[in-house]
């Protein structure tokens, strides 16, 4: 199971296992690091995830994946949590920092 971990009030870690890193539909990636940031009245504002792909795995294990999604994942959470947006945004990036665009590309 998933572990949820609040840090303050408006930060929710999802933290992944091996066992646990979401397969995502139709795809051959993992999700491997996540997290949601909350403004002052509890409404969702972003939401961050990190995924791994087949082929990246073939070179590394699961949780060398996961490591390096966590590490993602806080850099992510320092450059939005600086700038909420006005409504809810989904952002999706690489093991290797990138910005993910709804068609699959790297966002420059």
């Amino acid at each position: 199971m998933t572990r949820l971990r609040w840090a303050g009030d408006q930060l929710l870690y999802y933290d992944y296992t091996p066992d646990t890193a979401k397969r995502e539909p139709g795809r051959d990636t993992r999700i491997v690091a996540e997290a949601s940031i909350y403004d002052e009245q509890k409404t969702l504002r972003v939401q961050i995830k990190v995924r791994v792909t087949g082929p990246e795995l073939v070179g590394m294990t699961l949780a060398d994946a996961i490591s390096r999604g966590e590490a993602v994942r806080e850099q992510a959470i320092t450059k939005h949590h600086a700038q909420l947006p006005r409504g809810c945004r989904t952002v999706l990036y690489d093991l290797q920092g990138n910005e993910i665009g709804d068609d699959g590309r790297v966002v420059p």
